[in-house]
């Protein structure tokens, strides 16, 4: 890791003491595309470097507590763990993102790239 992302891993481990008590924190890459702001892959999770940009520096925390709910719940085998589903959901409001420009912006591409298609087969009466 290089010195702007151990800042970010620095950082991620505060977040882990304060509200991810037993949680493993992942290294930290930096990365330059700009179809998402974080992402909780293995082995590592990843931020977008426009993130510690002074216009952007409020969205950093938001976005290490978002990939670590996603953490939380795949490491702890969530019995319904379906990415952005209730129990996602439940701990966003409880850590205060649930309003944030992160997830505000995590459901919205969620919605345009990633809903299922539905049919519905309608019976004339």
């Amino acid at each position: 890791m290089n010195e702007k992302e151990h800042r970010v891993y620095r950082l991620e481990k505060q977040i882990i003491r304060r509200h991810f008590p037993g949680l493993r924190a992942r290294p930290i890459k930096l990365t330059s595309d700009k179809s998402f702001d974080g992402r909780a892959g293995e082995p590592f999770m990843e931020i977008n470097e426009e993130l510690l940009k002074p216009g952007r520096k409020q969205d950093l925390e938001p976005t290490i507590k978002h990939e670590l709910i996603h953490y939380e719940l795949k490491d702890s085998k969530a019995k319904h763990y379906a990415g952005h589903g209730k129990a996602f959901l439940k701990r966003a409001t409880e850590l205060g993102v649930i309003d944030s420009y992160v997830l505000n912006r995590c459901h919205s591409l969620e919605e345009t790239e990633r809903t299922p298609h539905r049919r519905e087969v309608i019976t004339p009466r």
